[in-house]
Formats: C-alpha cells, sequence, structure tokens
C-alpha cells in the first residue's frame, strides 16, 4: 500500500501518494540525468541548506535549461503531479497554477520530497560527514 502524506504550502493543503517503486525509479533516473551538475554543485557548497551566491545559481540554471525542452519540461512536471490532490480534490493544472508558477514549482519541491525523501536524508547526511572531515582537518592544520 502506498503511502500518502499531506503537505502545506502556501496554506494549500496538497495530498502527495508516493509512486510504485519503478515509476519512482524511472522519474528519478530522468531527473538525474537533468539535475546531476546542479545537485553535485549544492553538494559541494553545503548541501540542501547552503548559502549560493547568485553566480552558482545561475551556472545551476544554465546547466539545467541547456539540456531541457519545453516538452520535456511539461511531461516531467505532469507525472510528478500524478497522484496529487489538492484539498482533496484532483489538481486541474492548467486552471490551478496558472498565474501561479512559483506556487507550481513550491508543490513540486513537496512533491519531491515525499517521493524522495531517503534520498534527500542520505545526500544530507554525506554532506555533514563531509564538512564535519573538512572542519576537522583544518583544526589538525
Amino acid at each position: 500500500m502506498r503511502l500518502t502524506q499531506e503537505k502545506e504550502v502556501d496554506g494549500i493543503v496538497y495530498e502527495i501518494t508516493q509512486f510504485s517503486a519503478t515509476k519512482s525509479l524511472r522519474l528519478l533516473t530522468r531527473l538525474a540525468s537533468y539535475f546531476s551538475e546542479p545537485i553535485g554543485v549544492i553538494v559541494d557548497k553545503g548541501g540542501l541548506d547552503a548559502n549560493l551566491s547568485s553566480d552558482l545559481v545561475s551556472k545551476m540554471a544554465k546547466s539545467l535549461f541547456e539540456k531541457l525542452d519545453e516538452s520535456q519540461v511539461e511531461k516531467t512536471v505532469k507525472e510528478l503531479l500524478e497522484g496529487v490532490r489538492c484539498e482533496g480534490k484532483q489538481i486541474l493544472f492548467d486552471t490551478h497554477f496558472q498565474g501561479r508558477l512559483l506556487h507550481l514549482f513550491k508543490v513540486l519541491k513537496a512533491v519531491l520530497e515525499v517521493q524522495y525523501n531517503d534520498f534527500f536524508v542520505e545526500i544530507n547526511k554525506l554532506n555533514t560527514n563531509t564538512q564535519t572531515a573538512l572542519k576537522s582537518n583544518a583544526q589538525n592544520i
């Protein structure tokens, strides 16, 4: 049985149902091809809570958008939103997010947190261990 988790985004409650393992793996593979370079920058600079300079954010965005075309973006976003309900109702993409693209990206962040939480937890652990080792080495010098 798949877990459904509630997430509040901008005061609106969304119910997000986890994907099957097959769908999750397929989408993770596609997302990794899009985001591998930007994720590498984030991990290198301190993980998900890192303060990234505007120059680094610009480089990450450029890297990402060079790899995508609009049909890929639309397909992937709509796939990520499958199984997401808003206040108990199915989302009608074009009307629900019309004029609210920033809200769309906040909802996508919530979806990724539910779908790939274990992945993000491990990335943060890896980053914490790396930062601790670097601080320890710097103190020993």
